[in-house]
């Protein structure tokens, strides 16, 4: 963000050295790349998340499932 601003506010020096397609590509190459990393961020964070969730409720069902046939069994109900 300093950086972005720094090179915002030098704006008359960019236009004094005609330097403003150079500038312009290098802050669509930061912002692209800013954008790249979002992006896998996200598709890293979803993909962890959605496991858990997964096997969270998988773990849930299976011992509502099990649960009531291993609590029949034990010798001391029945």
């Amino acid at each position: 963000m300093k950086i972005a601003t720094e090179s915002l506010s030098a704006l008359r020096t960019v236009h004094a050295f005609d330097a403003l397609a150079q500038e312009e590509k290098k802050f669509s190459e930061k912002v692209t790349k800013v954008l790249t990393l979002g992006r896998k961020e996200a598709i890293a964070s979803g993909i962890f998340f959605g496991s858990t969730g997964w096997s969270g409720n998988v773990t849930v069902l299976g011992l509502l499932g099990y649960g009531p046939w291993y609590s029949m069994s034990y010798e001391g109900l029945v």
